[in-house]
């Protein structure tokens, strides 16, 4: 610059550099302005997977909640109904007895000292369950028990298009129910048959919640009980945690597939993974998601 003001060269220069800055600022704001709905997808993915492995732990903690304690899960790790060889996982539906024994209705879910007494009570005599009132056998879809009241409060709990769980000394399965008839008589869904024979003088059934993946409309849906939870779920896997060391810790060789014989002292975790997957600009971008719950004793 001279005392007479800027040169053209100088002024070229200025020019070019603003050119350059401004350029850059309106591809940085392109780039953000673009990403923005895909951030906000993203982000919304993110927030409604943890609110789904939140309402399974949830029920974790209220599995088999006046209930004998075998009954408390059951797992199903090769559903042939499920995509993507994704697992089944059934939970003793604890909120079925404490909405009994609320105070106001399930508003709070608070319970009396003496309500909960008398569910204490009843879990040191075995707790709350139905038992079957004929031996049951493989590839049964009709299960008859004695009542579907399992706590004699005048409130259903073993409901249709719900859940089940039968237990038999060593075998413990998970069932959907499709309808049930005269109150006893529980009709599972198509092709969910028994798969073990179960004794009338030994068997337990309760009711529970079940966690899976079906296709509607096309869409892989996770599904609880007969309720959509969350959409574009392509993968639901399931391990359990034994302490069989006894060290309050669940070692890495401690974690099994599936459940054939639980032993509830020994069962103290469940470890959910989830898959999820989201469609965008003609791509596909999977998210994992992973949670481990562990039980009330």
């Amino acid at each position: 610059m001279n005392n007479k003001g800027y040169t053209l060269i100088e002024m070229m220069i200025t020019l070019a550099i603003f050119t350059i800055i401004m350029f850059s600022a309106f591809s940085a704001y392109t780039i953000f302005a673009n990403n923005t709905p895909k951030v906000k997808k993203f982000s919304n993915v993110h927030s409604d997977a943890r609110v789904a492995l939140l309402l399974i732990e949830k029920d974790l903690k209220s599995a088999g909640f006046g209930m004998p304690g075998e009954l408390r899960i059951a797992s199903d790790d090769i559903c042939s109904t499920c995509p993507n060889s994704s697992d089944r996982i059934f939970i003793a539906d604890g909120w079925e007895i404490i909405k009994d024994f609320t105070d106001n209705n399930e508003a709070d879910g608070t319970i009396s000292i003496d309500n909960y007494k008398t569910i204490s009570d009843q879990k040191l005599q075995g707790g709350y369950f139905a038992r079957i009132t004929a031996n049951q056998f493989t590839g049964d879809s009709l299960i008859k028990v004695d009542d579907i009241d399992i706590d004699s409060t005048a409130d259903n709990d073993i409901k249709a298009q719900r859940a089940l769980i039968i237990y038999d000394t060593g075998v413990v399965e998970g069932h959907m129910i499709n309808s049930i008839g005269n109150t006893t008589d529980i009709t599972l869904v198509s092709g969910d048959l028994l798969a073990s024979d179960f004794s009338q003088a030994t068997t337990q059934v309760v009711p529970a919640i079940a966690y899976y993946i079906a296709q509607d409309n096309g869409v892989n849906w996770l599904f609880r009980n007969n309720n959509k939870v969350l959409r574009n779920v392509s993968g639901l896997q399931l391990q359990y945690g034994y302490d069989a060391n006894g060290n309050n810790y669940i070692d890495n060789n401690e974690w099994v597939d599936t459940i054939t014989n639980p032993v509830p002292v020994l069962l103290k975790s469940v470890k959910t993974s989830m898959r999820v997957d989201v469609q965008d600009d003609n791509r596909t971008y999977q998210f994992n998601f992973q949670t481990i719950s562990d039980f009330r004793n």
